[in-house]
């Protein structure tokens, strides 16, 4: 039996997972808004910034960790909360968890999961007290958002993650060209029970609309933070002058995103986001998190470079799974850690405190 090929890549990984998953669920994870411009921006951008490379730097080792929210990382890579782990494996929220758990790294739960959050939590439990984030939105009744944050502070977790880009839904061609919501066979146990039982009564009803979960001022920022002790991190930054209204309500930590091309087709590249946001963010000393079009250590190196502390993964967690579960994590995981360091070398950083902008070519 001819044995079975290593990926090199996490574009092998992600080409290899497209042949294992259904087409329809293939699309959806791989597609972005419109006409998919938004995700192609993110990788395409991203590899037109190349680094410096230096000599004679004395790099007999490197060290990967980081902190972030005060938290000791092995490395600045992290799991995006992603709500379809289950559709591409069986147990794949857990498989994820564990992984991330496993290597000391950031996990994000997605409150549009199939698996409680509970559940989740104890699948980590071996590992300690890994960083646990939990994604969720001020829901439109406020005992509503207190359930979740009490089910989350019960569980141990140390941060929430606020989506702020989702005011409406993005216009995708591969869930309906209206923006049909994919979740409405499935159950979504991370959502306040009110608000899934109203949902459910839509489609028994035929007038099914969007869940309402938007976060529409940042004085919700504000409310959740005094309604909890967890870190509150703002994600969904584009904009410099949005980051500074997020650290005033209160935010902990800015992430910035664009849900992976998939709400606005032709917004900006994060990476470009990134550029502009860390020098007017920095004189606050807020960590910057990052996510999209991230497929390569070279790819966390830039953006550290580039003043953030952090890296979230989304679509390549999920090409991980579909290919070889949680075994495939930790071998994407491998890859990612493997060419970060080669990079650090290469550039003549020995820890991540190291890495500026002077690694970048310009």
């Amino acid at each position: 039996m001819a044995s079975e090929k290593v990926p090199f890549s996490l574009d092998d990984i992600e080409k290899a997972a497209k042949k294992k998953m259904e087409k329809d669920v293939a699309d959806y994870i791989y597609g972005g808004a419109d006409q998919h411009q938004g995700v192609v921006r993110n990788q395409k951008v991203m590899k037109e910034i190349l680094l410096n490379p230096k000599v004679c730097a004395n790099l007999s080792t490197r060290d990967l960790s980081t902190t972030i929210l005060g938290y000791k990382i092995s490395m600045p890579i992290g799991f995006s909360p992603t709500g379809c782990r289950e559709w591409v494996i069986d147990d794949g929220e857990t498989y994820a968890a564990k992984s991330a758990a496993s290597w000391n790294i950031p996990f994000s739960l997605s409150s549009f999961t199939e698996i409680p959050l509970e559940m989740v939590n104890e699948s980590m439990k071996e590992f300690g007290d890994p960083l646990r984030i939990m994604q969720m939105s001020v829901y439109p009744e406020e005992a509503m958002t207190k359930e979740i944050i009490k089910r989350v502070e019960k569980c141990g977790f140390q941060a929430i993650v606020l989506t702020l880009d989702h005011p409406v839904h993005g216009r995708r061609s591969f869930d309906g060209s209206e923006g049909d919501d994919p979740w409405e066979e499935t159950g979504l146990p991370n959502l306040p029970e009110k608000l899934l039982l109203d949902y459910e009564k839509s489609i028994r009803d035929g007038t099914l609309e969007e869940i309402e979960t938007s976060t529409e001022s940042w004085q919700d920022i504000t409310k959740i933070k005094r309604m909890t002790k967890l870190k509150v991190i703002a994600k969904g930054i584009a904009r410099p002058n949005d980051a500074l209204e997020a650290i005033k309500a209160g935010a902990d930590a800015i992430w910035i995103s664009n849900h992976g091309g998939r709400q606005l087709g032709d917004g900006p590249a994060t990476i470009d986001c990134l550029r502009r946001i860390a020098p007017v963010v920095k004189q606050f000393g807020v960590e910057i998190y990052i996510d999209g079009g991230f497929r390569s250590g070279n790819d966390v190196l830039k953006a550290l470079a580039l003043g953030a502390r952090c890296i979230f993964i989304g679509r390549p967690v999920l090409s991980a799974l579909a290919v070889k579960g949680e075994e495939g994590v930790s071998d994407m995981l491998k890859i990612m850690k493997r060419e970060l360091d080669i990079s650090m070398a290469l550039c003549g950083c020995r820890n991540i405190e190291e890495v500026s902008e002077s690694i970048l070519w310009t």
